[in-house]
Formats: C-alpha cells, structure tokens, sequence
C-alpha cells in the first residue's frame, strides 16, 4: 500500500514541542532549534518544505544530542529527568 509521508511526519510545530521538553532551546537558543529542523529536511527549496520522517527526526535528534555535548556546560547539566 502507499504511505501519505506528510501524514507520517513531524511538522515544525511538534519538533519545537519536543526541544522544549528536553530543553534544547534553552541550551542553544531558538536558531539552533530551527536550524536543525531545516538541516534535517530533505528538501531542494524552501518552499516546499513539510515534516520530518522518521529517519530524519533521528537525524535531527542526534544533531541536536551532539550540539547539546559540544556547548558549554554541555553533557545532562540542566536537561529535566536526567540524572545529576
């Protein structure tokens, strides 16, 4: 059967939901957040952007995870739930 990918994928509004849970904004700002949505999209234009498949929000996820470790104070220091 044909799989509609846009009903299977997470629009922009459900990736800033997610960085907010775990903080990703605040750790590198909203830029950062737009930024890797973007970055993981397969797209040719900007306008023709739509959501993030499954492999691609893995894809953004560990962006994210490695610009998270990489700036200061980096590591779980202020991610809710995480351990101290």
């Amino acid at each position: 059967p044909q799989v509609d990918r846009m009903q299977q994928s997470l629009h922009f509004g459900g990736w800033a939901g997610f960085c907010a849970t775990f903080a990703v904004g605040d750790r590198l700002g909203a830029d950062a957040v737009r930024g890797l949505f973007v970055d993981a999209s397969p797209v040719a234009a900007a306008d023709s952007l739509g959501g993030l498949a499954l492999e691609e929000f893995v894809d953004a996820v560990l962006m994210a995870a490695l610009r998270v470790a990489a700036a200061p104070g980096g590591g779980h220091a202020g991610v809710p739930g995480a351990a101290e």
